[in-house]
């Protein structure tokens, strides 16, 4: 383990610093929607765009010329040699607004606005913005690309940054890298801090605490040095893993250290020994099923939640391993004061009381809950996914208001396009081409959420009407292609090889439309096709292809849905057969896996319910929640098995069962819960809605194992007892006479 250290430490350490997330590379390059997207950015450009604007900026505004030409020009050698690096393009309200005014289209000023309005003219005419569009290189490495720009912008226009206004993917994504860097940094340590103190509470003793919280450390070390060894980034995905390795580690040994406690209650001269037997099988089960959990992630397509599943439950292995090989021989060695438990006490006749109640009442209990199961579960199909930009940040967040600005000043932001492709035998002219492109823009202009439309059409002159006049526009701009389209090939609007000319139309949708991305995809798509079939093209299969990162979110969103679905039913499957050789009873197995999807069911169940949709962080909380609640299942079990098995009252054991465990239930339960909550305080929301959902789904788990399960075992465990077989008097008498694990 020391040896280990120094290797383990480096690789936690780099996979801290080295943090971004890329949704582009979260699906496999299989993928239709990501093939498409790969094809389009190799051929055009990448969405990897960045807006930056500010109060007052306006497309004659003399700082928008300045910041164009500092980004074409700098005056700066080394700033130019990184801009060339970074920077593919760089283009603005301004420059546009020279391009449309001046030959040979000589618009009108007002005419010119008119047609860049949405995209980089405001509503107003008047309020622009700057476009700079990244490189791979420069997307690769996209926080020093971004600070570069913006000290940029700082310099030439003279705003502060609070002034300025930026979006975009690039920027999205710098701002999530931070709060990654800042979830593991500041929300992870305050998680471990938490999570310590509250096994120093549990257990007593600050060496045996020690001890427990060093094995999680390393386990997180390992997690983390995994994801650096293997070549991964910590994305916004990840960020919670370190957290949940080790607060399931201390739960380990928490657990492991109840047996101890119980077994120094009883006057066992090697207390150490005794806690290792005991407790040896129920651990190794506990975080087999834990592990199942996590491991049933991996089923998934979305690359970081399979990384999660795996790499969480190799470091929940070697975690527990630790606890297993560590906790025993020290505690045999090392003088731990263990607080004496007075038999009887408030701990105990709570518990008692609690379980007179289950007992009394089990069948009503058992009912309630398979009703609230059922309910819940009818609100599984309204389950619906969320992965845009509102649902990542809080509303009141900077990058927040930005989007917001942007929106009401200029227009959406979220990149999309759409590439008409014209084949050599379709033996149009490029007016025609660009007739039928304008055509599709108009159609397009119309639809509730995107707007911002920008292709060649754009650039070109009026091709409406009929007549001689309409002829003799076409026959020039006939002529002056014929002779060069690099004008359009060089701003990355026109793609020409073998004689197929691919025409780009750019477009953006709103951040914050209502109708979601679904519907303004499939309008985009309805109203393409119409248009062409208006125009009597000849129908092929890739006459129209639609890319971008609307549609790889789109993508994801449906996925996650998907998997969250097969993952769980995976666990579930897994975990039934691994509970059901554990007791060595199908039928009393495969009853105990039903308060484990009790928290699952009713929690997802009625967020389906109330419309409120998950996102990739609430997507794995199923399967690690289920893997939690089974740990306190195993241990409830095997108490109870254990007490059937001597020979006692089915309801005499259960009390008997519930007093023991449930003390170490309620630990762990409050351990882990605590150590997950300081993520609510995340403004990333996937992590802030990870951390509430943990919490909640523990809580309604510890129900399950502590009221839900003994209903159904005191219902469906009845026995004939033996003849030789205490009474209730006795078994209670017997049973008072048990210290319950503290």
């Amino acid at each position: 383990m020391l040896l280990l250290l120094p290797v383990v430490g480096f690789g936690s350490r780099q996979a801290i610093h080295h943090t971004r997330i890329h949704p582009e590379e979260w699906l496999p390059a299989s993928h239709p929607e990501r093939a498409e997207y790969l094809n389009f950015t190799a051929e055009f450009e990448g969405h990897d765009v960045v807006l930056i604007s500010w109060d007052g900026c306006t497309w004659d505004d003399p700082k928008l010329a300045d910041l164009q030409s500092a980004f074409d020009k700098p005056d700066d050698p080394e700033r130019a040699k990184y801009f060339e690096e970074i920077i593919d393009r760089a283009v603005s309200g301004s420059s546009l607004m020279d391009r449309l005014t001046a030959e040979p289209l000589n618009l009108e000023p007002d005419e010119a606005a008119e047609r860049l309005k949405g995209s980089f003219i405001g509503p107003d005419g008047k309020t622009s913005c700057q476009l700079v569009v990244l490189t791979p290189e420069g997307n690769e490495d996209r926080t020093p690309s971004i600070n570069a720009i913006i000290e940029t912008a700082v310099e030439v226009t003279g705003l502060s940054r609070e002034e300025l206004v930026l979006t975009g993917p690039p920027y999205s994504g710098s701002v999530i890298d931070e709060e990654s860097i800042l979830s593991v940094r500041v929300f992870g340590g305050l998680s471990i801090l938490a999570a310590f103190l509250l096994c120093r509470v549990c257990v007593g003793s600050w060496k045996l605490a020690g001890v427990i919280g060093g094995a999680a450390l390393f386990s997180q070390f390992v997690a983390l040095s995994i994801v650096h060894y293997s070549g991964i980034y910590m994305d916004a995905v990840l960020m919670a893993l370190p957290t949940m390795v080790f607060v399931l580690t201390t739960s380990a040994g928490i657990h492991l250290s109840n047996y101890y406690f119980a077994a120094v209650a009883e006057g066992d001269p090697e207390p150490g020994v005794t806690a290792l037997r005991r407790g040896w099988r129920p651990a190794l089960l506990a975080t087999l099923t834990t592990a199942i959990g996590l491991f049933s992630l991996a089923i998934s397509e979305v690359q970081p939640v399979r990384a999660f599943g795996i790499i969480g439950g190799t470091g929940i292995i070697i975690g527990s391993l630790l606890v297993l090989a560590l906790l025993p021989g020290f505690l045999t060695r090392a003088k731990i004061n263990v607080r004496e438990t007075k038999v009887g006490g408030w701990r105990d006749r709570f518990l008692g009381g609690m379980a007179d109640w289950v007992i009394a009442a089990g069948p009503g209990i058992a009912l309630m809950c398979l009703i609230a199961m059922v309910w819940s579960g009818m609100g599984l199909g309204s389950l619906k996914t969320a992965g845009d930009i509102p649902a990542l940040f809080r509303p009141d967040s900077e990058i927040m208001r930005d989007y917001r600005w942007f929106e009401k000043n200029l227009g959406p932001t979220i990149p999309l396009d759409v590439v008409i492709q014209f084949e050599p035998d379709d033996e149009m002219s490029y007016a025609q081409q660009l007739q039928i492109l304008g055509a599709v823009q108009e159609s397009l202009n119309g639809i509730e959420g995107a707007s911002g439309f920008v292709s060649a059409a754009t650039f070109a002159p009026d091709l409406s009407g009929s007549g001689f006049s309409l002829l003799s526009r076409m026959r020039r701009l006939n002529q002056r292609l014929d002779e060069d389209t690099s004008e359009y090939i060089d701003e990355h609007l026109l793609v020409e090889q073998d004689g197929v000319k691919r025409w780009r139309i750019s477009l953006r949708a709103s951040t914050f439309n209502n109708r979601g991305y679904r519907a303004i995809l499939e309008e985009i798509r309805d109203r393409t096709e119409a248009v062409l079939g208006e125009w009597d093209v000849v129908e092929r299969p890739d006459r129209a292809e639609y890319a971008g990162m609307m549609a790889m979110i789109q993508k994801v969103e449906a996925t996650i849905l998907v998997d969250l679905f097969w993952s769980f039913l995976t666990a579930v499957i897994l975990v039934s057969i691994v509970l059901m050789l554990a007791v060595q009873n199908v039928f009393r197995g495969a009853i105990a896996m039903l308060p484990n999807m009790f928290p699952i069911v009713l929690v997802f169940g009625t967020m389906g319910w109330f419309d409120i949709a998950i996102d990739i962080g609430a997507m794995m909380t199923a399967s690690i929640a289920l893997g939690i609640a089974i740990d306190d299942t195993i241990h409830l079990l095997f108490k109870f098995k254990s007490g059937l098995r001597d020979g006692g009252e089915v309801n005499t054991v259960l009390r008997r069962s519930i007093v023991s465990c449930g003390i170490p239930m309620v630990m762990t339960t409050v351990v882990c819960g605590i150590g997950f909550l300081p993520l609510v305080l995340s403004d990333f929301v996937p992590t802030n809605r990870f951390g509430i959902l943990m919490c909640v789904l523990l809580v309604t788990a510890l129900f399950g194992d502590l009221v839900f399960l003994p209903s159904l075992l005191g219902r469906w465990s009845r026995r004939k007892p033996k003849q030789d077989e205490p009474t209730d008097a006795e078994s209670e008498t017997n049973s008072a006479a048990e210290p319950a694990a503290s």
